[in-house]
């Protein structure tokens, strides 16, 4: 009963806030200090219907998101890259790409990928004897700074090309391959790119 003295007080703006506009119940509080549960059973008393938000159009990290998912491949850039990206943390991106993906503006696909956060990209890249066309998946992790089973994974998807040793238990990464998906990411200085040819 001690909260609802205050709302009765400001009744006709309120009910006009909660039918006319997409305010939280948290602002709404703030607004006329009470807490959000007031305003929430105040609205579900009286059966005030709320207008929906459109929180896409309005929203700039979904903006952003939309963004990259238009981007040639994106649903190889992993989750982290694009935490990096947007400066995000992880309960907020997946916020937002649940949302981007329950409307269908986004597929499927889009930021599942996971890799690796903890390299340390400032390494000196490894070097390699020119005569060989191929590398490890170990090799290809540490040029592109994902995970050895990220690399996997793109060989699976057709992203990397690569053949399998000859005992047939390891895969062996094409160079050429590697600098491509490094250049057309960005994820090679022009320097850097004599080293994985």
């Amino acid at each position: 009963m001690g909260t609802s003295y205050p709302l009765r007080r400001v009744e006709v703006q309120l009910i006009k806030d909660l039918e006319e506009t997409t305010i939280s119940f948290q602002r709404l509080g703030e607004k006329y200090g009470v807490t959000r549960q007031a305003i929430f059973d105040f609205c579900t008393r009286k059966g005030i219907k709320r207008p929906k938000r459109d929180h896409t159009e309005a929203c700039s990290v979904c903006q952003a998101l939309l963004k990259i998912a238009k981007q040639p491949h994106s649903e190889f850039i992993s989750s982290s890259t694009i935490k990096e990206q947007l400066r995000l943390g992880e309960g907020e991106l997946s916020y937002h790409v649940r949302l981007l993906r329950k409307k269908g503006l986004i597929s499927q696909k889009f930021g599942r990928l996971w890799s690796q956060s903890d390299w340390d990209i400032n390494d000196p890249l490894i070097t390699y004897d020119d005569e060989k066309e191929t590398m490890t998946t170990l090799e290809a992790s540490r040029i592109l700074g994902i995970s050895v089973a990220t690399v996997q994974r793109y060989c699976n998807k057709g992203v990397l090309d690569f053949r399998w040793s000859p005992i047939g238990t390891r895969r062996l990464i094409v160079k050429e391959s590697v600098r491509k998906l490094a250049e057309k990411y960005g994820l090679l200085v022009d320097s850097q790119t004599s080293d994985v040819q």
